[in-house]
């Protein structure tokens, strides 16, 4: 699977990591790396945005603590909005049961209805 998205996409695996992001701001990049991220830099937009507003932080060891933070709020609120939606989807289902049992009721009473008149 992973070599059908490297064919389709050669540049993706190429692409840094979070690891990698984190290294270039606290310097512990080799030369040749360092160039090699910076070198990416301009032709990714969101790379370009991420290093800009990490740059901009004070506290750089925190940098870690902030993203696991985030990725904790992220999925807690994710979680809450798939679970929010599955109840409304659960919701809308009963009401199509109901209203499926209610035509169909209302056709048998009707059947019904038409085959006395048409017996009198």
């Amino acid at each position: 699977m992973s070599d059908e998205k490297k064919d389709m996409d050669p540049g993706e695996s190429e692409k840094p990591d979070n690891k990698k992001i984190l290294e270039y701001l606290k310097g512990s990049l080799s030369e040749s790396e360092r160039t090699h991220f910076e070198g990416q830099i301009p032709a990714d937009p969101f790379l370009k945005d991420a290093v800009e507003g990490l740059h901009n932080i004070n506290d750089k060891e925190g940098i870690p603590k902030t993203l696991s933070h985030l990725n904790q709020q992220l999925q807690h609120h994710l979680s809450h909005t798939k679970s929010r939606k599955s109840k409304t989807d659960i919701q809308f289902g009963a009401w199509i049961y109901w209203s499926i049992l209610i035509v169909l009721l209302l056709a048998v009473i009707g059947f019904i209805v038409l085959r006395f008149m048409l017996k009198k």
